[in-house]
């Protein structure tokens, strides 16, 4: 960018003296400006990154057949505003696949892709990777990446903290921008 930028100051300099002195000030501001919106905070930017994450994931959640591990994560969902289909996986994890394909098809959604999202603790990842193996047997895409995304942008243990958790980010993005103004 530098060498565009030589190039550009030699140009002007080939113009006449006072057009290329003007417009030389003007590119040198628009340039220092353009600088210090860059060197903003850094906190800001990952903020702003894990917001825009935040909302990429919580569409998903309304598009999509969800499983969870009880009726409290349905609820923690539905706090949060989820629209999407929330089922339960309490009982048998064998055999939740027709119930998906009814679920599905009951709510308008496509069961070719189903989002697992059950809590970081030893129990939800022994369940997590039973509905991925009982999942792939049956030809459904389970999608992990919607619970990854959620735990890096709120840092959750159980579904249950997920509306605590929100509203504390939000604080934090609002706290910033009130800081930035």
């Amino acid at each position: 960018m530098r060498g565009w930028l030589r190039e550009q100051q030699a140009s002007f300099e080939r113009q006449s003296t006072a057009h290329s002195t003007f417009a030389l000030i003007l590119f040198a501001c628009y340039w220092h400006i353009v600088i210090a919106l860059r060197a903003r905070n850094p906190e800001q930017g990952r903020l702003e990154r894990k917001e825009k994450l935040l909302g990429r994931v919580l569409a998903k959640l309304d598009e999509s057949v969800v499983i969870v591990e009880g009726k409290k994560d349905v609820w923690a969902l539905r706090n949060i505003g989820v629209k999407g289909k929330l089922m339960e996986a309490s009982g048998r994890v064998k055999g939740i696949c027709p119930r998906l394909g009814v679920a599905a098809c009951e709510a308008g959604l496509n069961a070719d892709e189903v989002v697992v999202l059950t809590d970081a603790d030893g129990a939800g990842e022994e369940l997590a990777a039973m509905l991925v193996g009982e999942l792939d047997a049956n030809g459904v895409k389970p999608n992990l990446q919607v619970r990854r995304d959620l735990r890096f942008v709120l840092g959750f243990r159980t579904v249950e903290e997920i509306p605590r958790k929100l509203e504390e980010f939000r604080e934090k993005v609002r706290g910033k921008r009130i800081e930035k103004s």
